[in-house]
């Protein structure tokens, strides 16, 4: 415990001078349960209740690093905001849980994708009626978790459609697209 009230202290150092040692170590050795093998608390309110530096300028070291051996563990977990000053990058998938707007403890997954601005892609085919035209009905969860103005893309199927068009634009989570060939596919409806 450090009690001082001012300047720079700590509460437990640790310092390994070895090339694989450890400066502090932690290990909670029960079985079961939520036990922590290091915490970090602070009352301050500018405080930081954990802090890694790594201090090399060269190689590639880390300023915090954690890892799991379950499936269903996480290396990193976080309740609350995250915040990310530089580049993030990911290996594998970039997946975001989010809480389904319309059934209650349900979740949606989706998926990252690159763009200039914050949008969802949703794709399908449509099978176009007699007149060339099609309403095309989008998840129930469209319209809450999307905003105008929306972007389509239509891509025929099988033949040119220099006609194909939206018809109407999303109205109560539908949209209907028009002047394609009778009977003909639309991929992207």
């Amino acid at each position: 415990m450090a009690s001082a009230t001012s300047g720079t202290n700590y509460g437990a150092a640790g310092v390994s001078r070895s090339p694989s040692g450890y400066g502090v170590w932690g290990h909670a050795e029960g079985s079961a349960g939520a036990s922590y093998g290091v915490v970090g608390w602070t009352n301050s309110t500018a405080g930081t209740g954990v802090f890694g530096i790594a201090a090399a300028a060269s190689g590639q070291s880390y300023g915090v690093r954690g890892a799991t051996n379950s499936a269903a563990g996480y290396a990193g977990y976080f309740e609350g905001r995250a915040h990310v000053v530089g580049n993030l990058s990911a290996t594998g998938l970039k997946s975001f849980r989010i809480p389904h707007p319309t059934l209650p403890g349900h979740d949606l997954y989706h998926y990252a994708q690159e763009s200039p601005r914050p949008e969802n892609v949703y794709s399908g085919i449509a099978e176009l009626d007699a007149a060339g035209a099609a309403v095309i009905a989008l998840p129930d969860y469209f319209v809450p978790i999307n905003a105008p103005p929306y972007r389509y893309l239509l891509t025929p199927i099988g033949a040119p459609m220099p006609e194909l068009h939206v018809a109407e634009e999303v109205r109560d989570g539908r949209f209907k697209v028009a002047g394609a060939r009778r009977g003909s596919g639309c991929r992207g409806c």
